[in-house]
């Protein structure tokens, strides 16, 4: 598994630990790593600590707009309606879509839909493929 893939899986589940506890505004509360013992964190190169830092700051720091887009083209479902595992890959998605500029999206969305079916339901990554594909359609 790629440090990027790990570094990904580990912003996923502190955007998913911030979202649960309703805890997108404070910034200098936010533990990158909260299923990590301390001892495990001090093993993660730190480079991957930076591309976990730059994730998920970055996704909260643009959640407004990238709420927005979610509200504006999920077909059916309000933005709390999603479950919030599948909410939190759409936010990273999204951030790594519209400022990560040296990956293609097609490699995003690809990354997003290995993160559900890793974390979410079953049947979930095919509404995240089509949400995402859709975005990147309308709006990149």
């Amino acid at each position: 598994m790629s440090s990027r893939h790990k570094a990904r899986e580990y912003a996923l589940k502190a955007l998913f630990s911030l979202d649960f506890h309703n805890n997108f505004n404070h910034m200098e509360e936010v533990n990158f790593f909260p299923t990590l013992t301390v001892e495990e964190i001090r093993e993660i190169h730190e480079e991957t600590t930076l591309y976990v830092s730059y994730l998920v700051s970055g996704a909260l720091e643009n959640v407004e707009m990238i709420d927005k887009l979610i509200e504006k083209y999920s077909k059916n479902r309000t933005l709390d309606k999603i479950h919030r595992v599948d909410r939190c890959i759409l936010r990273l998605s999204l951030f790594m879509m519209l400022f990560q500029k040296n990956l293609p999206p097609s490699v995003i969305i690809d990354e997003a839909v290995k993160l559900s079916q890793e974390y979410s339901s079953d049947i979930n990554y095919k509404y995240i493929n089509g949400l995402l594909d859709t975005i990147r359609k309308k709006e990149l």
